[in-house]
């Protein structure tokens, strides 16, 4: 199975859509450290996506 890649700005609409699940800003996101997370879908989501969020 072959997928194209995400554009930045696709991965940052989808990051945002969870986020606003919990009231937090992407630059919020971006700018916490992994331990100050209030959820395991936070913290999951920012290993996976925090250094190109950080590029974008």
């Amino acid at each position: 199975m072959t997928t194209a890649p995400l554009t930045p700005e696709d991965l940052r609409r989808l990051v945002t859509e969870v986020l606003d699940r919990y009231g937090i800003t992407v630059a919020e996101f971006v700018d916490a450290d992994v331990d100050d997370l209030e959820s395991d879908e936070l913290r999951d989501l920012w290993l996976m996506v925090k250094g190109a969020l950080t590029v974008a």
